[in-house]
């Protein structure tokens, strides 16, 4: 069977844990665009001009070159024709046949450069545009011509803009460079147009470059989160639902398991159907059930205690550090009893917790920890993977997160032993390579369609982690001089996602949930921080009062955090939030 887009996944480059590099997403990103082989997988390579355009831009899109149109004689004729008309700076031998060369040469074999035509909804090509890396921080736009024959206003402008949108989300760049020839001055008045300023000039070239988040709409409301799906997703998933079935039926969940383990620095990786089937399966591999106690921290997501009740353990609610939001090792050893049996530390909101600390203890107890890093992908402390304390990590990819997969989970771990013990559990409890069930199991497997959403989305973590942290710093940029705020705080030596950036409002009278229709009503989605969950009428004792986890439950929010989100957005939403205060 041909299986041209699986030989791709083994080419992408795979992501390497605390390294972002605008090289290494144009090379994974352009290679990808460029080997499509068929209409199905070209399909999911093209960028629309816009997801919300209407009117007169709708339907135009930008379709890339790839390795099949080199043979393509209609297509050849038309760079040929567009070349020409163009007067092709460089290009001695302005032929059909210098064309064929000059695409292959120095557009599909150059790993750093991507050529697209600008296609009308009738399908007629208007003019192409690319994109060249020069050096690993400069994107440069390439390659600009408008078909001698379209009569199509403006369409050349607004393909400029959907590129450089594009470039934004899914290569991370802040800005486009070009560079022109003083004497061209239509060129020049053209990029003028688009907000693009002259940075330098010789006697050869005149550089210009423009700021990439103005081009992007202003939406009516800045949400809370909010995914960055392109082409790897739509082109892996599109793959497995085509052909990821029977012998093929896990080549996904194979190449995923490989793919985040490598990048979490651990050697096994079940991949699960949810973060909380990684935890519940966790310990259960670990052998805790009835009669023992884990404690966790008294501000997190529900599914970190309901884990425990569904081994028959008990959940024994820690309070929270009052500045990293996140589980208290000096309360931890204040809850240890007899029957103490794990810790779990979150690492709540991206934000990592002291879980050296916290692995110290369980080293002096006797204890296992379990981390539930649902919103900790890629956190790290002192360079490593977290994935280095304890005995298990959990990990989530559901739909809010910094990486997703609409749903699914995975259980992380260094113990073959362990690993062993939690995959038999996970598939059903069966003798491998039989239908024999020997001992009690569940079926907690992820999908193959769900495993390649997952797997397109870790190959860009480090670009999704990079932005992250760049709306943070927005956020502290306009928000750090109001003495009423406070920000979760990333703990010294540690690299914290800011899956969400939260903030803590200390003002006699606040109302937070006043305040939040406030920020609704101007275009603001917000969401209150989990409350202390011990609180939660559904446990079989009422524990005694966490005062951290009380006061943070109260007074703080979790802010629009999407990877997707502008400078502008993050602006507008501090404004209502400071004229609110």
């Amino acid at each position: 069977m041909w299986r041209e887009p699986q030989e791709q996944v083994e080419s992408i480059e795979p992501p390497s844990l605390g390294l972002y590099s605008m090289r290494l997403e144009s090379q994974r990103l352009f290679n990808f665009l460029k080997r499509a082989k068929s209409p199905e997988t070209l399909g999911a390579r093209v960028v629309p001009f816009g997801e919300t355009v209407v009117g007169e831009w709708q339907g135009y899109r930008l379709i890339p070159l790839t390795e099949t149109d080199s043979l393509n004689p209609e297509v050849i004729a038309d760079l040929y024709r567009f070349r020409k008309a163009g007067d092709f700076p460089g290009d001695e031998k302005l032929s059909e046949v210098g064309t064929r060369q000059w695409l292959k040469k120095y557009l599909l074999e150059i790993e750093e450069r991507v050529l697209f035509f600008v296609v009308s909804p009738d399908g007629r090509r208007l003019g192409h545009v690319g994109l060249w890396l020069r050096n690993d921080s400069e994107l440069e736009l390439d390659n600009i011509i408008k078909s001698p024959t379209s009569q199509v206003k403006g369409v050349m402008s607004e393909a400029v803009r959907a590129l450089g949108r594009w470039a934004r989300e899914f290569i991370g760049t802040q800005t486009l460079v070009l560079r022109v020839t003083p004497s061209n001055l239509h060129a020049i008045a053209f990029y003028e147009k688009l907000g693009f300023q002259v940075v330098e000039v010789d006697s050869d070239w005149q550089k210009m470059s423009v700021e990439l988040d103005p081009w992007f709409p202003e939406y009516r409301e800045i949400l809370t989160a909010g995914p960055s799906i392109g082409p790897l997703e739509a082109g892996l998933v599109g793959e497995a639902v085509r052909t990821g079935w029977n012998n093929h039926h896990s080549d996904f969940l194979s190449h995923f398991a490989k793919t985040f383990g490598d990048y979490e620095e651990a050697e096994f990786v079940i991949p699960t159907e949810s973060c909380t089937s990684a935890l519940h399966l966790a310990l259960w591999a670990l052998g805790i059930g009835p009669g023992d106690e884990v404690i966790v921290p008294d501000i997190t997501w529900v599914a970190t205690a309901t884990a425990v009740r569904y081994v028959g353990a008990t959940p024994v609610f820690a309070d929270v550090d009052f500045e990293t939001w996140c589980l208290d090792p000096e309360s931890v050893r204040q809850k240890i009893t007899p029957s103490t049996r794990a810790v779990m530390p979150v690492h709540l909101y991206g934000f990592v917790a002291e879980v050296d600390k916290i692995a110290k203890i369980c080293d002096e107890f006797d204890l296992h920890m379990v981390q539930d890093a649902a919103p900790g992908i890629g956190t790290t402390i002192r360079g490593r993977s977290i994935t280095h304390w304890g005995d298990i990590s959990c990990f989530s990819f559901q739909g809010a997160k910094l990486l997703v997969s609409g749903e699914g989970g995975a259980f992380v771990t260094k113990n073959a032993e362990i690993y062993r013990k939690a995959l038999k559990i996970s598939d059903s409890g069966r003798v491998p390579g039989t239908f024999w069930i020997d001992e009690l199991g569940k079926k907690t497997k992820m999908s193959n369609p769900t495993a390649a959403l997952a797997l397109a989305q870790t190959f860009g973590v480090e670009r999704q982690i990079e932005k992250k942290r760049e709306i943070a710093a927005w956020y502290r940029e306009f928000l750090g001089a109001n003495s009423f705020l406070t920000f979760q705080r990333e703990l010294p030596g540690t690299r914290s996602i800011h899956w969400l950036t939260s903030i803590r409002v200390d003002k006699e009278g606040f109302d937070r949930d006043k305040f939040r229709s406030g920020l609704k009503a101007a275009g603001v989605d917000t969401r209150p921080i989990f409350p202390p969950i011990s609180t939660y009428p559904i446990w079989e004792r009422s524990p005694a009062i966490n005062p951290n986890a009380t006061a943070l439950g109260l007074s703080s929010l979790n802010l629009p955090s999407g990877v997707r989100l502008t400078r502008q957005d993050v602006a507008r939403a501090c404004a209502a939030i400071q004229t609110l205060l």
